[in-house]
């Protein structure tokens, strides 16, 4: 049963809310509901965790709704976003509502490049556009790229382009594109040895750092793919690299996670700045928690 009078509404999806099955994975995102609370708790703060899109809830109960693991929203893309604009004028969000739906856009990609973020080599795809991959890759002498959705999460419909697959892979997006835009960019071969590199950032604090590797023989470094996550001892070109990313977008969010990749040149390029419901691996640092409560507590408490 809710309460009334809880301060705080952590947001999940259905699967997660009382998962069934008892792996892993879900373990490991109830641990993480559990630090955040007991951080939450010792900071005054109660909560409660309730599904983003269970119809039957009063979003404007809480102070605040935190969002955690809503990771259904981009295959339930409107639904969610109709969701949003129900809640904007009734509930207050952490992150603000206003960073929440500029993040959800992969486009924010660009727009950080322009303000001096070095990212990788990237060309949006437009909806209604019509690609020919070979060409693309013969244009700028790549031997291999990515191809992304600019609204998507867990890989969804990210493919490595090759001129083996070039052909066929330019029936299947350009299929797409007539729905979605996409994002084209220059494979970074480090990820199949370095990995990609997490920072967590709360009020622009940085509070630890891991890193994620691709199982052999695959380039998703997503655990839902088999990838493998180790803590990880960040340096302070990192860190700084970082802080330089979330300034670069204008307005520093309460809790952040900067995904960082090595480019051929091994310099870092910003992969993605996940400001909407990234997992915070607050298991491999749970002082981080506690920083992260306390923001809150002094900021809307």
């Amino acid at each position: 049963m809710l309460s009334t009078k809880t301060d705080i509404f952590l947001l999940t999806e259905d699967r997660y809310l009382e998962p069934k099955e008892n792996n892993e994975y879900n373990r490991n995102i109830l641990l993480e509901d559990e630090i955040l609370r007991n951080a939450l708790k010792k900071n005054g703060i109660s909560s409660q965790r309730v599904s983003w899109s269970d119809t039957s809830i009063d979003f404007s109960i809480p102070r605040y709704l935190l969002f955690r693991t809503t990771w259904d929203y981009y295959q339930r893309f409107e639904a969610f976003k109709n969701w949003l604009s129900r809640i904007e004028n009734e509930s207050k969000t952490i992150n603000k509502i206003s960073i929440i739906y500029r993040n959800l856009d992969k486009k924010y990609l660009l727009e950080l490049q322009e303000n001096g973020i070095r990212i990788s080599e990237t060309e949006l795809l437009r909806m209604g556009q019509n690609v020919n991959f070979e060409s693309m890759l013969n244009a700028r002498q790549w031997e291999r790229a990515i191809v992304k959705p600019c609204v998507s999460a867990a890989a969804r419909e990210t493919y490595i382009v090759n001129r083996e697959n070039a052909d066929a892979l330019s029936d299947h997006i350009s299929k797409l594109l007539k729905n979605e835009n996409f994002l084209f960019q220059i494979f970074e071969e480090q990820v199949l040895t370095r990995g990609e590199l997490s920072l967590m950032y709360f009020g622009g604090q940085f509070t630890h750092a891991i890193l994620k590797r691709a199982k052999q023989g695959d380039f998703r470094v997503q655990d839902d793919f088999g990838g493998t996550v180790e803590s990880y001892e960040a340096s302070a070109n990192e860190i700084e690299f970082g802080q330089k990313a979330l300034k670069a977008w204008g307005e520093i969010p309460d809790y952040a996670r900067v995904d960082l990749l090595w480019n051929k040149k091994g310099e870092l390029v910003l992969s993605e700045l996940e400001l909407i419901e990234p997992e915070l691996w607050f298991r491999f640092n749970p002082d981080s928690a506690m920083v992260f409560a306390r923001l809150l507590k002094n900021k809307y408490f």
